[in-house]
């Protein structure tokens, strides 16, 4: 696989023998040349026109070094050209099979300012007839006769490493959110919790989780006993006074007044806080396995 190096030496081979061609041979054909004695690919072909078009212009202005005109007028390559001779004499060689995918239109900036891609498919690199190079030291993997592996291409390592982290910090960030989210509003519900009800007489703490739960569901109960930590309680305790959660949510008929539905609001964003920490916790497994 050609690296940049490899591209422009190629580039100034095709404008050298263009510029001294006197315009008997095109970019075109000088690069149609080369694009098949190097079994370059669509993406190859193209990269290698775009850098012989500033190459010829470089060297067309270089000859006229001096001249009081230095107006250069030439015909630049178009890769899609190229392709589509390549293209063709792979049509005359296999049946109705085509290593090349040939691009609507071609946009001319590109050959002074495009970005260089340097892929190369599965199919172009298996279908190939003059891919004479070791397998091992492709990029690719080999092409195992399946329709889809013959359309999909083949990622670049690298750029693959890149989105991987990308999408890891991104993941690692919306968790550490969720969960100042959580402890944010658990701390709010403490608050409402011990302004309401801690140290009055007639409130029972067991018949608050009670109905917590009821009125909730047992889903709830990492954030009720959160709740009931930071409001004072012992980190461990027995919140339903000795009752299962599936017992409470069946038989017990929750009582409601207006400072326990403010406290449960704030037990509400926490624990949809703890399932986007979930969320992003499950997606960083999966993108770390």
């Amino acid at each position: 696989m050609w690296n940049r190096e490899d591209y422009e030496q190629a580039a100034s081979k095709v404008a050298q023998e263009f510029a001294a061609s006197n315009g008997e041979q095109s970019i075109n054909q000088l690069s149609t040349k080369l694009a098949r004695e190097n079994c370059l690919n669509p993406d190859g072909i193209r990269t290698l026109v775009r850098l012989s078009n500033t190459a010829a212009f470089q060297e067309l202005f270089s000859k006229r070094a001096g001249a009081e005109d230095r107006m250069i007028e030439y015909e630049t390559g178009d890769p899609e050209i190229v392709i589509a001779n390549l293209h063709n004499e792979q049509v005359d060689a296999v049946s109705n099979t085509s290593s090349f995918k040939i691009a609507s239109s071609y946009d001319r900036s590109l050959d002074y300012f495009g970005d260089f891609n340097m892929q190369k498919t599965a199919e172009e690199c298996c279908n190939d007839p003059c891919d004479k190079s070791d397998k091992k030291d492709k990029e690719v993997e080999h092409y195992t006769g399946k329709e889809e592996d013959a359309e999909a291409p083949v990622a670049d390592t690298k750029q693959m490493n890149f989105l991987r982290d990308k999408v890891r910090g991104k993941l690692d960030e919306d968790k550490k959110e969720a969960s100042f989210r959580w402890g944010a509003a658990i701390e709010k519900a403490a608050q409402e919790y011990r302004v309401a009800f801690a140290g009055k007489p007639s409130f029972s703490k067991v018949g608050f989780f009670q109905d917590a739960v009821a009125a909730l569901g047992a889903g709830y109960l990492p954030e009720l006993k959160g709740l009931n930590h930071l409001a004072g309680g012992a980190k461990d305790e027995d919140i339903l006074g000795g009752f299962k959660a599936a017992h409470v949510e069946q038989y017990v008929l929750p009582v409601l007044d207006a400072p326990m539905r403010k406290v449960y609001g704030y037990v509400k964003e926490a624990f949809e806080a703890r399932r986007e920490y979930e969320k992003n916790e499950n997606a960083l497994k999966m993108v770390e396995a």
